[in-house]
């Protein structure tokens, strides 16, 4: 059967938040997104392997990727430029997630325990900027953040975690 055509009013009015979040459904959402960074991050910039397996709050294991981790990161960099979550909301998600990683990866000797050190662990403070630079970050790109924190934990290149690089327009790398 033909479905009735779609309405262009619909198709082009935004999707806006149309009732409050309490605190508890937003930190909810902000806990799992974090985590759904931390481990991709943890497991690009350590181990180099860009997608995993990581389970949901259903305890189902979901495929993730850059993709998921470019949502990921910008639904809560919005989610603090809207003043929905602070910096510190977000410090303490990734805080938590910290442990489940750790505990996750316990028995694979390419990851480095972040929960003791987190202003140290390379992986947790890619997460933290992924997110604090995502308003700025070029369409929300994650992968010139990535390369840099990979490179610093392998000992090359600037090693400068407090800047994003800028990305050069897609048509000069064509």
């Amino acid at each position: 059967s033909m479905r009735p055509p779609a309405s262009v009013d619909n198709l082009l009015t935004l999707p806006l938040l149309t009732e409050t979040l309490s605190k508890e459904e937003i930190m909810e959402e902000v806990q799992i997104n974090a985590h759904i960074i931390l481990t991709t991050v943890t497991r690009w910039v350590e181990m180099g392997i860009g997608r995993t397996k990581i389970p949901n709050p259903t305890n189902v294991a979901v495929v993730e990727d850059r993709a998921t981790l470019r949502v990921s990161s910008q639904l809560l960099a919005n989610w603090m430029q809207h003043k929905l979550i602070t910096e510190q909301d977000l410090k303490e998600a990734f805080k938590e997630s910290a442990k489940k990683v750790d505990e996750r990866y316990a028995n694979d000797p390419r990851h480095k325990p972040m929960s003791g050190d987190l202003e140290q662990n390379i992986p947790f403070q890619t997460a933290m900027e992924l997110v604090v630079t995502g308003k700025t970050a070029p369409c929300g790109y994650t992968w010139q953040v990535l390369r840099e924190a990979r490179r610093k934990l392998k000992g090359g290149g600037s090693g400068r975690m407090s800047k994003p690089l800028k990305a050069k327009p897609v048509s000069s790398r064509l």
